[in-house]
């Protein structure tokens, strides 16, 4: 009998959305190099990951409008995150609590299908977060930001001024999140479904 520690060389599936070369440090999104995913809008390798093809930049604009009109919290929402951070719980058990909370708006992200509540939760995140930190802090909520980019909504959500330095590391930081073929979590739920 082989014991594999941590599962390493075990393949249990295929995917077309991202290959890790860990022995040869590349990383790459639909066939499309982490170098060059590094150097677009976060919301434009989201676009890629979930479609599987690049947007042209109406369509682009579009999804981050979307994202935009998505992310101001419902006052149920509010209502909720009240009512949680009055508990002694952890932020992420608040966060894991908000997102299976999260209702869909009729009408948003319908074209994407089985995506769409998922596009709903990443929207509704960063607001999420700030309103969370502004609660616990007993800082003063956030206004309302329409700005497109969900990393300077997080920001801007937190606090932080304006900051290009800080929002493009952040970017680089969640474009390397966004996909790793088989990591733990993904391979416990694959093989629970079966």
């Amino acid at each position: 009998m082989t014991i594999a520690k941590g599962l390493e060389g075990i393949e249990v599936d295929e995917t077309a959305i991202s290959l890790v070369e860990g022995t040869l440090g590349r990383l790459s999104y639909r066939g499309i190099p982490l170098d060059t995913l590094v150097t677009w809008p976060f919301s434009r390798v989201v676009w890629l990951v979930v479609n599987g093809d690049e947007p042209d930049d109406v369509a682009l604009r579009a999804f981050e409008e979307e994202l935009a009109a998505a992310a101001p919290l419902s006052v149920r929402d509010r209502e909720l995150l009240d009512l949680l951070a009055t508990r002694p719980m952890h932020p992420m058990q608040v966060m894991v609590a908000m997102t299976t909370a999260f209702e869909h708006v009729p009408g948003s992200f319908e074209r994407y299908g089985e995506a769409a509540k998922g596009f709903t939760i990443a929207a509704r995140l960063t607001s999420t977060i700030g309103y969370l930190l502004a609660k616990c802090t007993g800082k003063a909520l956030p206004h309302a930001c329409t700005t497109l980019n969900p990393v300077e909504r997080l920001l801007h959500g937190i606090g932080v001024a304006k900051n290009t330095e800080l929002a493009h590391a952040m970017e680089v930081t969640q474009i390397l999140q966004i996909e790793h073929s088989f990591n733990a979590g993904t391979f416990a739920a694959r093989a629970r479904a079966r």
